[in-house]
């Protein structure tokens, strides 16, 4: 996903909201994937997710109904994870890596959401 940077002398931003990304942010969260472990490997029939590369390189792969698809993020890449695809995230190295998910739902354990 290439959104629109603005760059200043400071460094730069990236808006995240519905006009750019195509959906409204109701959650946000930060988490890790340990070396050599993964994360998610599942779908949501309600939940879109924007996930954004922090620290390290995550392998993400994303199996839709009709196609399946890599790509390694690197710090700052994000991809969206729509609805009904399956996505699972990597991490094939020996350290730490961080990321930012948003999504379009607020989470709720008392409903469930993910499917395998």
């Amino acid at each position: 996903m290439n959104l629109k940077k603005i760059i200043t002398d400071n460094g730069y931003l990236v808006n995240l909201n519905k006009n750019t990304i195509g959906f409204d942010i109701k959650h946000a969260y930060l988490g890790t994937i340990l070396p050599h472990k993964q994360r998610g490997n599942h779908y949501h029939k309600e939940h879109i997710e924007l996930f954004v590369c922090i620290k390290g390189q995550i392998h993400v792969e994303l199996k839709g109904r009709f196609y399946v698809t890599s790509k390694t993020l690197h710090e700052s890449d994000m991809i969206l994870a729509k609805k009904n695809v399956l996505h699972t995230l990597k991490n094939k190295s020996d350290d730490v890596v961080y990321f930012i998910g948003f999504s379009n739902k607020i989470h709720n354990s008392k409903h469930k959401d993910t499917y395998v």
